[in-house]
């Protein structure tokens, strides 16, 4: 008796595209992707059908390579060489993102693109594919888990999210070990600060203790992540208030803002902000754009805490006259929220 794999390839012959009925050729190859690795024999008669296919055919052989598990040479290059080519429509890359994440085969700028996709593109087939090639990679690649975690509980179809779901399944990760690794990933991983986010409540614990990490910039995301959550991290006040007094002033910066969000507590928060302000040198001529962008940042912030920031109000009538007109105007209308009966009395424009 004939193996199963030969009855389909009869349906895969090596013909002109023009000699041959597409909806039967996509068929067999479909059923050849069912067979699995019962099907490996077929793979030659699968590449040499996919290098003048039409589109529709492609997308099946392509899926079909990926079910049926060959990662060998041949169909190294054949998938990579797809992935790469800038002809390509979006449908088609995708469908090769799947087998590519399937076999475990490397391709330039496969993840960040699959990862992109699924955070943001309009199309929700789209976004479903995406989710399914990111749920055949390792767990520990950069976004993979941050991408499917923010689409798992945020996307606006409900097809995407199971998708997205299911792919955190395959990977064995509930949502609160899934949040862990989007906190051990703040560093390097776009998404990763977006999922915590999205995480609320149940992200607290894993942005504790990314609040005690060795990279600034961790910190930094982290506390920046716990005051999004707002009220809901009450839990991380203590480590909050640590970070008050942390070696980087981006940190400390973080944590008051974060720490006015979870407790709109302005006597703890509102001294941190003060002393940022006076170790920029309120009095010096233009020091650079990161001197503006970072002083008009912590006067934002006094603004939006408004009357509360009192004790702020010294210190902002000294930046009403920095040399830097865009620091002068912010702490002007900083004035105005925070004690506007003070700020007519000394004139600020």
């Amino acid at each position: 008796m004939r193996p199963v794999w030969e009855v389909h390839q009869e349906f895969v012959p090596a013909m002109p595209e023009a000699v041959l009925q597409v909806g039967i050729r996509e068929a067999a190859a479909t059923a050849l992707g069912k067979l699995g690795r019962e099907a490996r024999a077929a793979v030659d008669r699968l590449l040499h059908v996919l290098s003048g296919c039409r589109a529709t055919l492609a997308v099946q052989v392509v899926r079909a390579l990926g079910d049926i598990g060959c990662a060998d040479q041949r169909v190294r290059s054949a998938l990579v060489n797809l992935w790469l080519s800038p002809n390509q429509s979006q449908t088609f890359k995708v469908q090769t993102a799947i087998a590519l994440c399937k076999l475990k085969i490397d391709a330039a700028d496969l993840l960040s693109v699959i990862t992109k996709m699924l955070a943001t593109h309009q199309d929700s087939f789209l976004r479903k594919s995406a989710a399914e090639a990111l749920a055949c990679c390792g767990r520990n690649e950069v976004d993979v888990v941050p991408a499917l975690l923010t689409a798992a509980l945020n996307d606006k179809d409900e097809k995407v999210r199971q998708t997205a779901e299911a792919g955190l399944a395959q990977l064995r990760l509930s949502h609160e070990k899934a949040l862990q690794l989007c906190a051990k990933q703040l560093k390097d991983a776009a998404y990763a600060e977006t999922a915590l986010r999205h995480g609320g409540p149940l992200a607290v614990p894993a942005l504790i203790e990314a609040l005690g990490a060795a990279e600034p910039q961790v910190r930094e995301k982290a506390a920046r992540t716990l005051g999004s959550i707002g009220e809901l991290a009450a839990k991380a006040v203590p480590a909050l208030a640590t970070a008050l007094h942390d070696r980087e002033r981006d940190v400390r910066l973080a944590a008051a803002k974060g720490l006015w969000n979870v407790t709109k507590n302005a006597e703890v928060v509102v001294p941190v902000l003060v002393d940022l302000l006076g170790e920029m040198g309120a009095g010096v001529s233009d020091g650079g754009e990161s001197r503006r962008r970072l002083l008009q940042t912590v006067i934002e912030a006094l603004r939006r805490i408004g009357p509360p920031a009192k004790g702020a109000v010294a210190a902002l009538v000294n930046l009403t006259k920095d040399k830097n007109r865009h620091v002068s105007e912010s702490a002007c209308r900083a004035l105005k929220e925070i004690a506007p009966t003070f700020a007519k009395k000394v004139g600020t424009r």
